[in-house]
């Protein structure tokens, strides 16, 4: 599952990911890869986790950049960074 977030994160041109953009167009493997009986936060922790990720690889690992990009301030982003064990180290 996180890797499709995070395939979806990084291919979709949008600031909003839809379920087509994570499962096949007739919905096959959303029974499958979605997990309904799981806590929403764990699925919340992976989206903010696939998203920050997707937004630095975008921004070069810029954390300015990528934090004016996604609305936060940069201490914002490096506690949501150090909270998704998610290395500060330039993306090429």
């Amino acid at each position: 599952m996180q890797n499709r977030l995070e395939r979806a994160c990084i291919v979709c041109s949008r600031n909003m990911l839809f379920s087509s953009d994570i499962f096949e167009e007739d919905g096959s493997q959303a029974d499958a890869a979605l997990d309904l009986g799981a806590p929403l936060d764990g699925y919340m922790a992976a989206c903010e986790n696939a998203f920050i990720r997707a937004a630095l690889l975008q921004h070069q690992g810029h954390i300015s950049e990528t934090a004016h990009a996604l609305g936060i301030s940069r201490k914002s982003l490096w506690k949501k960074m150090r909270k998704h064990a998610i290395a500060a180290e330039p993306l090429h």
